[in-house]
């Protein structure tokens, strides 16, 4: 099912009972499971008029307007919420219900929205630690449907792959080997083009990827260590369980900071947190920073179309080539420009028929020799992204 966007309630924050709010903690806000919690609200931009202000209730949804006011102000800024104490905070994992609401123009309340649902189409029944490949034709949907939704309600998402809490992207929804700097690079362009604002998360810029950890000692998360042990306990062969880690851990995305081919990777002279993973000689940000059509490279370009092509800004989104099972196909369109993205997502090729192809020109490729002019019928090479542009 995907998410529904309606509204949680009539009126602001303060008008929810704490019983909704209990059901809807997944979905909406800011939400207390009980007792007293504390709520961070940072603040981003110029005219901020704190760097952070703290507020505690008890039992219920805090007053987000206040929350944001105290923190923003009415200048151009806005709003990330960080939570702690049993507090959901601006991460829908719900099925979305309220976030429209909350996330959108007029509430006054929350700057953006996080949705982690796209992070879960590799779950097998929904559990965590059960291995399957991602479900595509699920990935495509939700973000279309967060896409449309929440612009319906006016409202701005959050665009991510990755975070601390999640193994990396590229090694997830990739080929982190034998296709690198495609993988890397069509994730970003397929997330970049969206409609909201894009999350770069450390390393993500210079293709790091899962650590890959053979040892149960090399790792520090205590969701991982504690797995290893349970598994162990009941019978299961080692090697099982570190093919879970090595997929699903939160540490893949935890490990220091690929500076520099050198001993930690430059991070440190001492001895890290996390072993380092042994990949820094080849991927490592001194490395990606002199390749001038590197993953780094497509990063900065990807920004500069951000800054430079107000479709990117301000364009309605549509999904193209719903049905396609392998290629992920975007619109975005303004009084000015209309935008087309196409994204493969597997190791072979992929033809997209198009329609209405005339007039686009290329505007970044993740090949060398992409094509420079949209036509009817496309092959899409190996995690190949093109991005098309068309003035009115």
């Amino acid at each position: 099912m995907g998410p529904v966007f309606t509204p949680l309630g009539g009126g602001g924050a303060r008008d929810v009972s704490a019983r909704e709010a209990q059901g809807d903690a997944q979905a909406v806000g800011v939400v207390f499971s009980g007792g007293a919690a504390a709520v961070t609200v940072h603040g981003f931009g110029d005219q901020c008029q704190a760097e952070a202000a703290v507020f505690f209730a008890v039992q219920g949804v805090v007053a987000l307007k206040e929350a944001r006011q105290g923190v923003v102000g009415d200048g151009g800024c806005g709003a990330v919420v960080q939570a702690e104490g049993g507090v959901a905070a601006a991460l829908c994992n719900g099925e979305g219900e309220g976030a429209a609401f909350r996330g959108g123009a007029e509430s006054g309340e929350l700057s953006s929205i996080f949705t982690f649902h796209h992070l879960k189409v590799d779950y097998k029944n929904q559990q965590k630690w059960a291995l399957q490949p991602f479900d595509f034709a699920a990935l495509k949907t939700l973000i279309s449907d967060w896409q449309t939704g929440m612009a319906a309600g006016n409202a701005w998402n959050a665009l991510f792959w990755n975070n601390h809490d999640q193994p990396r992207a590229l090694s997830r929804f990739g080929n982190d080997r034998e296709h690198h700097h495609a993988s890397a690079t069509m994730l970003a362009s397929a997330l970049h083009m969206l409609r909201g604002t894009p999350y770069v998360y450390q390393g993500e810029e210079i293709g790091m990827t899962n650590a890959y950890f053979d040892d149960i000692a090399d790792y520090r998360d205590i969701e991982s260590t504690n797995l290893y042990a349970i598994e162990k306990a009941a019978g299961r062969d080692a090697a099982a369980i570190h093919e879970l880690l090595r997929a699903r851990s939160r540490d893949n995305a935890r490990t220091p900071m690929q500076w520099t081919a050198g001993a930690q990777a430059g991070f440190t002279s001492g001895t890290p947190w996390l072993r380092v993973n042994p990949n820094r000689r080849e991927i490592n940000a001194g490395a990606a920073t002199r390749d001038p059509r590197g993953i780094y490279a497509h990063y900065r370009a990807l920004i500069q179309l951000r800054k430079t092509q107000r479709v990117v800004q301000d364009g309605d989104y549509s999904p193209l080539l719903a049905e396609h099972q392998q290629i992920f196909a975007y619109r975005r369109e303004n009084s000015e420009a209309t935008l087309v993205v196409l994204a493969n997502f597997y190791g072979e090729g992929a033809k997209a028929p198009l329609a209405d192809t005339a007039g686009y020109q290329l505007l970044l490729g993740n090949y060398a020799d992409s094509p420079a002019l949209l036509a009817e019928e496309v092959l899409l090479r190996p995690y190949e992204a093109l991005i098309y542009l068309r003035k009115k």
